[in-house]
């Protein structure tokens, strides 16, 4: 995951017949990075299958195990 500035439509630098293109840069890359056969590029540990919903839902439990301070009885049911 990159972190990112995404532009605002206002773009107040830029003069008002260009300020589509930056927009149509991005939508351009997307759906070239969208293009890219993960498998052939070394990505195939990046393919999960299964229940997101199990999975995201099994993280956080995990997370909050490892960072919790008190034991409370309750939410750990």
């Amino acid at each position: 995951m990159l972190r990112a500035n995404i532009l605002g439509p206002s773009l107040p630098k830029i003069n008002p017949s260009d300020r589509g293109n930056p927009f149509n840069e991005i939508i351009r890359v997307l759906a070239e990075l969208h293009s890219v056969d993960h498998v052939a590029v070394g990505l195939e540990t990046m393919d999960v299958r299964g229940n997101y919903f199990d999975r995201q839902v099994g993280r956080w439990s995990k997370q909050y195990r490892a960072s919790e301070t008190e034991n409370i009885g309750r939410w750990n049911t």
